[in-house]
């Protein structure tokens, strides 16, 4: 293997670990993908996403969308805090509903989520 060639294989490789670094990282980033599922309206991918507490709520929340068109507009979370064994998520963007040409905005910020690590998964489990 040549010298130039190696060196182009290590910047690649550095250039993929920095940008890893960029996006939202564990309980964070688990609230986002939590997120994505419900205005997907995947309720595997939910409730995979959700603690075993959370699953049945976090159903009934996906549901409360099945007559509108959500999606998610600026979405970014960041870890806030923690209480006891809970990690605290908040967000900032929107989910933006769509019935009968008329939208509806609901700022994500108006809730904190709360996140367990369980093994080597994040899991919602719950807002305030």
């Amino acid at each position: 293997m040549s010298k130039t060639y190696r060196w182009g294989w290590l910047l690649l490789l550095a250039l993929l670990a920095l940008a890893g670094c960029g996006g939202a990282s564990g309980a964070a980033a688990a609230v986002e993908n939590y997120l994505n599922a419900m205005v997907s309206k995947d309720g595997d991918r939910l409730t995979a996403l959700s603690c075993a507490d959370w699953e049945t709520q976090a159903i009934l929340d996906m549901d409360s969308f099945e007559a509108v068109a959500p999606k998610l507009e600026g979405v970014s979370c960041a870890e806030s805090g923690t209480d006891g064994e809970r990690t605290l998520v908040t967000c900032a963007g929107k989910i933006i509903t769509t019935y009968d040409d008329e939208l509806t905005e609901l700022e994500l910020s108006r809730w904190t989520y709360e996140v367990v690590q369980q093994g080597s998964d994040w899991l919602v489990c719950g807002y305030r």
